[in-house]
C-alpha cells in the first residue's frame, strides 16, 4: 500500500494550477489528486486505477475514480463518454507508461479528448541511470519488486526514447526535468563514469545528465510551444512567513504553468534563462548606487521591474529617507490591499492589488476533530506580526463571540 500512497512533489508542481478538468492514469490510491485538490478545490480531478482495492482508497478523495486498465476497451470508452462534453485540461502519468503495452497509442488516444492548450505531465523512470549501467558492467540485470527494474514494467526509456514517444504521439514537449536521488553515491558515480565518456567523444555535459536522473519528469502541451514568460524575484530575507505569501506561493503557482519560468531567491538575484520578462523586488529600498545600476542595466536590456510591498512603506526608514525612490523609479508596483495601493499612486501610478491568499488548503489531522464538539477547546488565531497594541483591545470581544458561535 505504501507504494500507492506516494506523492512525486516534482510531478504535482508540473500540473497546472489552474487546470479545470484533470485526468490522472495511475491514480493510485489518490494522494497525488488530493494534494493538486487541495491547491485547486474547484477541479474535476479524475483518476484510473487497475487495483480494485487500491482505486477504491482513490474514491474517497478524488472527484471520480475509474476501476480498470487504461488499454482496455471498457475504460476507454467511459472515459470517451466522460469527456464527450468537456475537455481534458491535464494529463498526468506517474510511473504508468513503462507498465502498458502500447503506451504510444494511449498517449494519442487521450490527447484526442484533451483541450488545445492542454498539457500533459509525466514521470519516467531512466533506463540510463548509472546504477543499471554499473549493473550491466558487472553483467547483470536483476527483475525486483519496484525500483527502475520493476518486474511489471513493460517498456524501458532513456530520456531520448521517452521524448519521442511522446512527439509520436502528437504532443510537444516543453521541458524535462531530472528527479536525481542518492545524490553523494551519484556524485561518486560520475567521478568514474566522466573520463569513459571522454574516451568515447560523449560530452561530459551529456553524460553527467543522462546517468544522473534517476526519472524524468516531462512536461508536454496539446498544440504549438507557447511563448516563454521570464520572471524572477528578489525577495525580503524569510521572517514571519512574509516571503511565503507574497513570493513563493504566488511564483510557484505561475511555475506550473508551461509558460512560464520564474526563479527567486532571498540571497540574490537570479535570472531564468531566455528572453527578457519581470523582475519582482520584494521590500527592495533601492538605495545602494550599485545595485540601482545593475538594475537600471537590466532594464535597457529588456526587463521589466516591479516592486513589491505590503506593509506601510513609512515603517521603514530607509524608504522615507530615498523619497520613496523604490516604488518611483519601477515601471509598476503590486500591494496586498486597497489601503497600500491608495497609498502608494502618487509615486506610481501602475499599482496592481494582489490579496495575500493560501497555496493549498491544510491538512486537518488533529486528533480532537474526532472529540464531541462541546468538547473541543476553542482555538484563536490572529495572524498580526508586531500589533499587540491593535488586537489586544478587541481581543475580549472575539474570543466572547467564538463560544457563543460554539
Amino acid at each position: 500500500m505504501g507504494y500507492y500512497n506516494n506523492v512525486n512533489p516534482d510531478l504535482l508542481d508540473r500540473v497546472p494550477i489552474n487546470a479545470n478538468q484533470v485526468l490522472e492514469v495511475g491514480a493510485g490510491a489518490g494522494q497525488l489528486g488530493e494534494a493538486y485538490l487541495r491547491r485547486n478545490p474547484k477541479a474535476f480531478y479524475h483518476g484510473v486505477e487497475v487495483s480494485v482495492p487500491i482505486a477504491q482508497e482513490a474514491c474517497k478523495r478524488l472527484s471520480r475514480v475509474t476501476i480498470g486498465d487504461i488499454e482496455s476497451s471498457a475504460v476507454k470508452s467511459e472515459i470517451r463518454e466522460i469527456y464527450e462534453n468537456r475537455s481534458i485540461d491535464a494529463l498526468v502519468l506517474g510511473d504508468v507508461l513503462e507498465h502498458l503495452k502500447d503506451p504510444w497509442a494511449v498517449l494519442r488516444e487521450l490527447r484526442a479528448l484533451c483541450s488545445s492548450d492542454a498539457v500533459c505531465v509525466a514521470c519516467v523512470p531512466n533506463v540510463s541511470h548509472w546504477s543499471l549501467i554499473q549493473e550491466q558492467l558487472a553483467g547483470r540485470w536483476n527483475y525486483v519488486e519496484a525500483g527502475l527494474l520493476d518486474k511489471t514494467h513493460l517498456r524501458f526509456f532513456t530520456l531520448e526514447s521517452a521524448l519521442n514517444m511522446l512527439s509520436r504521439a502528437g504532443w510537444t514537449v516543453i521541458d524535462a526535468k531530472p528527479r536525481v536521488i542518492w545524490q553523494d553515491k551519484t556524485k561518486i558515480a560520475l567521478e568514474v563514469f566522466r573520463p569513459i565518456a571522454r574516451s568515447l567523444g560523449i560530452a561530459t555535459e551529456v553524460m553527467e545528465r543522462n546517468l544522473s536522473a534517476f526519472q524524468w519528469v516531462i512536461r508536454a502541451v496539446n498544440g504549438e510551444k507557447p511563448k516563454q514568460i521570464s520572471i524572477a524575484a528578489l525577495a525580503l530575507k524569510k521572517v514571519a512567513g512574509v516571503n511565503e505569501a507574497r513570493i513563493d506561493y504566488p511564483l510557484l503557482a505561475l511555475n506550473s504553468l508551461p509558460s512560464i519560468r520564474s526563479s527567486w531567491s532571498s540571497e540574490t538575484l537570479k535570472l531564468p534563462s531566455g528572453a527578457p520578462g519581470v523582475v519582482i523586488l520584494h521590500r527592495q529600498f533601492l538605495n545602494t548606487p550599485e545595485f540601482n545600476k545593475n538594475i537600471e542595466d537590466l532594464s535597457r536590456k529588456g526587463w521589466i521591474f516591479v516592486s513589491e510591498i505590503d506593509d506601510d512603506p513609512h515603517h521603514w526608514r530607509a524608504y522615507v529617507e530615498s523619497d520613496f525612490y523604490a516604488f518611483r523609479a519601477v515601471h509598476a508596483v503590486t500591494v496586498s490591499c486597497d489601503h497600500l495601493a491608495a497609498q502608494i499612486r502618487p509615486w506610481n501610478p501602475n499599482v496592481a492589488v494582489f490579496r495575500n491568499e493560501v497555496f493549498e488548503l491544510p491538512v486537518l489531522k488533529d486528533k480532537l476533530l474526532d472529540a464531541n464538539p462541546a468538547e473541543r477547546p476553542v482555538r484563536i488565531f490572529f495572524g498580526a506580526l508586531n500589533r499587540q497594541n491593535d488586537w489586544m483591545s478587541v481581543f475580549g470581544g472575539i474570543e466572547k463571540a467564538a463560544l457563543e458561535l460554539k
